[in-house]
């Protein structure tokens, strides 16, 4: 029995040696638990499942001494708190989330870039949510060719292939495909249904699909793939295929004043001033 002790004693060789006093307390404890679990204990010969809980009597026993523990027959140690997997909510909620995270952007600079593979189309856009203004970039095969700004009613045209421009009236020239309203319209008609989740560039998002059918001589079926983030449910990206596939990227910026020059217009040193022309309206 001492060499028990002994043991048990070794179970926390951090702790100083306890006390004499201590030691016979244990050794107490110990021949208790074990009387008590042997008297339950079958006779010679005979298997009896209590065998394998007067060991883990002991055991606890042991464990009691060595700590001061009170161990509570079936109780459990408080398991950390688990953190199951992220599960998407369901497509009603999250159109109704995107719309809310829409609404407030109205004090955000929207960039957009649009790329078309075929043609080798492509633009960026800004534009100015709490007024409106806007810019649009258009490039063709990476080469710059089209600046149009459009505020206050008036629209600025730069020809960056003819090294020219010139100004009208605001009327036809609009931003409104890039605005959040748009998209919001469109996902308050119910025309996106959520179809899981996925990852783009470290960012956890999830997908929106709608698919339409155009108008036309040779209709074909529009698929339209939108992706918003899954903790700001803002759109991050989208593409569409039909006639054509674009891609395109959005970013939400805060309307700094760096953020806001590059909707002031600029027109390059050396381009000319030109009266509208005649495939314009006029002003």
């Amino acid at each position: 029995m001492d060499r028990l002790v002994q043991l048990v004693g070794q179970l926390a060789p951090e702790t100083a040696p306890p006390s004499p006093d201590a030691k016979a307390r244990q050794r107490a404890a110990l021949v208790r638990s074990i009387e008590a679990a042997g008297s339950a204990r079958p006779g010679p010969g005979r298997h009896h499942p209590r065998r394998r809980g007067w060991l883990l009597a002991v055991g606890a026993a042991a464990a009691a001494a060595v700590t001061g523990m009170v161990v509570v027959p079936g109780s459990r140690s408080p398991r950390p708190p688990s953190h199951p997997p992220y599960v998407a909510p369901g497509t009603s909620a999250v159109l109704t989330a995107v719309t809310g995270a829409l609404a407030g952007t109205g004090g955000d600079i929207e960039e957009v870039r649009q790329t078309v593979p075929m043609g080798q189309l492509g633009s960026t856009a800004w534009v100015d949510l709490a007024t409106g203004a806007c810019r649009v970039n258009t490039a063709v095969g990476g080469k710059l060719t089209l600046t149009v700004f459009v505020g206050d009613g008036h629209a600025v045209i730069i020809d960056h292939a003819n090294r020219q421009w010139w100004s009208r009236s605001s009327g036809g020239v609009t931003c409104e495909p890039l605005t959040p309203r748009t998209i919001a319209l469109d996902v308050a008609a119910g025309r996106y249904t959520l179809a899981g989740q996925g990852n783009i560039d470290g960012r956890r998002v999830l997908r929106l699909v709608s698919r339409a059918a155009t108008s036309g001589l040779h209709p074909v079926t529009k698929l339209t793939t939108l992706w918003v983030d899954a903790t700001t449910y803002l759109p991050v990206q989208s593409t569409t295929s039909g006639h054509l596939t674009e891609k395109t990227v959005f970013a939400w910026l805060p309307a700094t004043a760096n953020n806001r020059a590059v909707l002031e217009v600029a027109v390059p040193a050396g381009f000319r001033h030109v009266a509208t022309p005649s495939s314009q309206p006029p002003p």
